[in-house]
This record gives structure tokens, sequence and C-alpha cells, in this order.
């Protein structure tokens, strides 16, 4: 077995634009949010089950299949459609 100092593991960050389109993100899709963080807080529900819900939300406001995308990319998606900035219009950029 080799030891740890002779494996060197190199991790890279590529830049990925994603176009995000709040516009898109309904008071319906920000009241379902809502709905589910208040559930996952008070433990009636897990984050694996509202995974369903941001993916299709994701995929919504990017026009592009939230599966496809790196999963940094959809974590920062889904900061920002929480973000009540965000959902004004602002990309907290």
């Amino acid at each position: 077995m080799p030891e740890n100092n002779e494996i060197e593991i190199n991790f890279v960050q590529h830049k990925h634009r994603v176009d995000v389109d709040m516009s898109k993100l309904t008071w319906g899709d920000v009241r379902k949010m809502q709905t589910y963080q208040a559930k996952i807080a008070s433990g009636e529900m897990n984050e694996g089950d509202a995974s369903e819900v941001l993916t299709e939300l994701v995929s919504k406001v990017t026009g592009q299949n939230a599966d496809d995308l790196p999963s940094t990319v959809v974590q920062r998606v889904v900061s920002a459609m929480f973000d009540g900035s965000a959902l004004n219009g602002n990309s907290g950029n």
C-alpha cells in the first residue's frame, strides 16, 4: 500500500458559466421552497426529500438539466434562490 507522501492529488475547479433567470421563479415556487425549508428545520423532512424539488427549480431558472451541472454550481444556484436579495433580482456578487 503506498504511503501518503507517494500520492499527489491536484484539485482544480474550472470556471463554469450558467445564466440564472430568477424571473422564472414564481411565487408558488418560493412558497414551496419556504415550506420545505421549514419542514427540514423542524425535522419533518430530510434534505434528500427536498432535493427533487430543488433540482426541478434549478433546472427551471438555468434552462439546463440540473442533474448535468457541477454540484458546486447547483449549490450556488440553490443558495441564490434562498437568498432574499436574489429573489429581488440581485445576484449577490
